[in-house]
């Protein structure tokens, strides 16, 4: 099962960090490496830093967003004129506060996890369910021989 467990969390882990790139959502690639997987006989779990979750669900008004990593993203994507880079991000974070971002307020689309994770577990089950059936499979025809 650690095998089963294993390849589905790599592949899921893959789909999600292709997910950072389809939609633009990283610049500097911190987060989309951020995203681990551990497995064991037992199971699977992935996990993410919780700034992932404003990625997948977006951020609610009502609170200022880190300032810092807002400027680092004006720097990274705007590459505004130095002297206005404080300005930006300040506008930014205040408007992110008011309004939520994009994707809360449902006019962009998050990174879409569920579907992934979804697919991680049906590939689980699928596999596991092969490689039972295959087992019940070899044990009958070694009863008849």
């Amino acid at each position: 099962m650690k095998t089963i467990f294993d390849r589905a969390g790599a592949v899921a882990v893959k789909k999600i960090k292709r997910e950072f790139d389809a939609k633009g959502m990283v610049s500097t690639g911190a987060s989309r490496r951020s995203v681990i997987y551990t497995a064991d006989a037992k199971g699977l779990s992935i996990y993410w830093p919780p700034h992932i979750w404003a990625l997948i669900n977006g951020r609610p008004p009502g609170k200022r967003p880190p300032f810092g990593e807002i400027l680092g993203w004006v720097r990274r994507k705007l590459k505004p004129p130095e002297k206005d880079e404080w300005f930006i991000a300040d506008r930014i974070c205040q408007k992110i506060a008011q309004y939520g971002t994009r994707i809360y307020r449902g006019e962009a689309k998050g990174l879409e996890v569920d579907v992934i994770i979804t697919a991680a577990a049906k590939m689980v089950r699928a596999e596991a369910t092969a490689g039972y059936k295959s087992k019940v499979h070899n044990k009958i025809g070694k009863l008849w021989h």
